[in-house]
């Protein structure tokens, strides 16, 4: 069994249980709500809400561009972000105070409620396609820069010389995004000669002698990471599939990253060179060198 998309004519597979389950006419690159604007849009004097996206860095950067756009497209709307304890209270008991509820595919620390009012979306899908409209994540926007304090040594590293920021991602959740030993290595071997800056909340993974670089690791605050790397002299942020990369394509930077699963997921910015994780490490490495 198969549909056709609406919007692109792709052929989707189905099973006969999903068609009886009313499965929707577009492919799931097609199937947007936001980004589309299939909802009521714009009603005058009306409140939207946005259940929370969680605590994760890359969804709290992501979910800017969504609410930014959403807001251009419905300025009569007055639109909130949910806090986890707001989203979990209006899933136990809906209030009625609101006209829409988006409930994003992240949004998982409680199922939706059973409300007509209540919108599904796929988020990363619905950050791609709107990123394509020219709205990508914004963090700059959040602090002025001069207000924002950074230790002697990497103010001074900043000032006067290129560098470039790389995220070793050691951390317990999501293992199989951490960084290994051999990737480490071989990324310090391609750019031995440059200036480099390790920056991040979690794990270190160094086991050698004199590190070949300035260790920031669980020191900086998120606004301090985004304003070093949104600086003029910093000539590109590295790492693999991480919350960082986001945060430092939304403050400006250029961004590397490797070990992809899914191209949805990749940082939004038109500055952007990422690889998925099979198959495309030498790829990857091969664009490092080049910033050596």
């Amino acid at each position: 069994m198969y549909r056709i998309c609406k919007d692109c004519g792709t052929k989707i597979n189905y099973s006969t249980e999903e068609i009886e389950k009313d499965i929707p006419d577009y492919c799931p690159d097609c199937n947007l709500v936001i980004a589309k604007g299939r909802y009521g849009k714009n009603i005058k004097g009306g409140k939207t809400l946005f259940a929370t996206v969680g605590e994760n860095l890359g969804h709290m950067v992501m979910s800017e561009s969504i609410l930014r756009f959403y807001r251009e497209q419905n300025p009569d709307e007055t639109v909130s972000l949910l806090t986890p304890v707001e989203t979990l209270d209006i899933s136990e008991k809906v209030s009625g105070d609101f006209d829409k509820l988006f409930w994003a595919d992240v949004s998982n620390i409680a199922l939706p409620p059973d409300d007509p009012r209540v919108i599904k979306y796929s988020f990363a899908r619905e950050c791609t396609a709107i990123s394509k409209l020219g709205y990508y994540p914004k963090w700059q926007d959040r602090h002025d820069n001069a207000n924002i304090k950074i230790d002697n040594d990497i103010h001074r590293l900043a000032e006067h010389n290129k560098f470039i920021i790389f995220h070793a991602r050691k951390s317990k959740g999501n293992p199989h995004k951490n960084i290994t030993d051999i990737e480490f290595y071989k990324i310090l071997e391609a750019l031995k000669d440059s200036n480099m800056i390790l920056v991040g909340n979690d794990g270190s993974i160094y086991s050698g002698g004199v590190k070949p670089y300035l260790d920031f690791k669980n020191v900086l605050s998120l606004d301090q990471i985004a304003y070093i790397c949104g600086h003029e002299n910093c000539i590109a942020t590295i790492g693999k599939d991480s919350g960082v990369l986001h945060l430092a394509a939304a403050a400006g930077s250029k961004v590397i990253g490797f070990g992809y699963q899914s191209k949805y997921w990749f940082p939004k910015s038109g500055k952007v060179e990422c690889f998925m994780n099979t198959g495309e490490w030498q790829k990857f490495l091969a664009c490092v060198e080049k910033l050596a």
